[in-house]
Parts: structure tokens; sequence; C-alpha cells
């Protein structure tokens, strides 16, 4: 009895100390804030680039950061405005959203500020790519953008009531997942520039949508709400 007991004892003393060596694991964080060269410390979208560098888009102007020092762009470097709201990498091309309603290209040289033909601007909400790799913008207005890197010309999807597009992402033959402010919509995009409602998710609860992540290894998607958490959609 007392060999076993003391063997108990070992091995109970091994499984704290474990334990104790897990809680303990430290993780190393940098701080990056204005005083380190970026633009603002009011961050509202980040991205990767193929290269690797991060580009950090703020409230004042839009910074790319290469691991050690940031290199901050504004209007004065043609961006259509200065309060970036999201943006998305697109190989060696990049997307950016602006607080104006407006977006700016970058072709991975200069940068370019793409004007739409529309007056009803709208603040861009969120970025997403369709199956055959074109890249779309949503608005807070409820519109969603078609966009064009060759010609530069956007074309306008519009929903009903002007729903603000929080977040969106698309399925297969032109229908989408959108999320809003009260809830997940599965819509159809049809000629011309319109977007059809086929069904309120009512699975998801009536709250912001604030994310629509698809899944890698299988078919489905993640949705993130603002107050009741993340939901498994398949």
């Amino acid at each position: 009895i007392r060999p076993a007991a003391r063997w108990i004892g070992l091995f109970s003393f091994f499984v704290s100390f474990l334990c104790i060596k897990a809680i303990s694991q430290d993780y190393n964080f940098r701080k990056l804030l204005s005083p380190d060269g970026l633009s603002q410390s009011f961050v509202y979208s980040i991205t990767q680039d193929e290269q690797g560098y991060l580009w950090v888009g703020t409230g004042a102007g839009l910074s790319r950061y290469n691991g050690f020092v940031f290199e901050d762009y504004t209007m004065e470097d043609s961006l259509a405005d200065n309060f970036i709201t999201s943006s998305i990498s697109d190989g060696k091309d990049m997307w950016f959203g602006h607080m104006n309603g407006r977006l700016t290209y970058y072709d991975g040289k200069v940068f370019q500020a793409v004007h739409g033909a529309f007056s009803d601007l709208s603040p861009v909400t969120c970025f997403a790519r369709d199956p055959d790799g074109r890249i779309w913008a949503g608005t807070n207005t409820g519109g969603l953008l078609k966009l064009s890197k060759e010609s530069g010309v956007v074309t306008k999807y519009r929903l009903r009531n002007q729903e603000s597009v929080i977040s969106f992402d698309f399925l297969e033959d032109g229908d989408l997942l959108i999320g809003t402010n009260a809830g997940l919509l599965h819509c159809r995009l049809k000629e011309p520039g319109e977007i059809d409602i086929v069904r309120i998710v009512k699975e998801i609860p009536e709250s912001k949508v604030t994310g629509i992540v698809k899944m890698k290894f299988q078919k489905g998607f993640y949705i993130t709400t603002e107050n009741d958490g993340v939901y498994k959609l398949t």
C-alpha cells in the first residue's frame, strides 16, 4: 500500500506541476500606436497582402506595416478619403472603402480613386469575393457595388428599404447571404441592379450580423452576431 501511495503522490505532483506550467505560459505582445508611426490609434480595418505587408485603415489615413516601421498614406497620395472603413486583398491588388462612400484601388504601385456615377454615396462597410473572383463592396444604405479593376466601373445593386449591409458573402448562382442590423437574409441578384430577398433566415436572431465567414474544409458559414454569439450555418 505504501509504494502505491508514494506513486500516486508523485503522479499528483507531476500533474500539478504541468498545470502550473500551462497556466503560467507567457505570450509576446507588442502594442503599436500613433507614436510608433500608425496614422491614428482608431483602427477600422486590417488586411495582409500576398507579400506579407499589413495594411491598417484608420480614421486619419492608411498605414502599411512591414514588421518594423509604418509607411502612411493619405489623400495626398491619391486616396479617395482619409477615413478607411474596410479593405480586401485581391492578389497583388488592394481595395479600400471609405466613410465618404468612395473607393480606392491599389495595383501594387499607385493608388487610384474610383468614381461611381452615383449621387447617393454611403459609407463602405465590407468587401467579399464572388465565385468568379470579382470583388464586391457593401454599403451602409443597402447597396452592393460590383467592382472592376480593369475599367474602374462600379455597378450598384439595391436592397429594399435601404437596409444596411453589415456583412455578406456569396453562395452559388447569384445567391448570397447578407448580414444586416436586424438579422440574416438569403438574397439573389437580379438584373437590372436589384437584390431580391429569398427568405429571412429565422434560425439566426434578429440582431446585428457582424460577420459571415466561409468554412475552409466543408460547405457552410460561421455567422457572428453583436449580442447573440456565433452560429454555424450549413
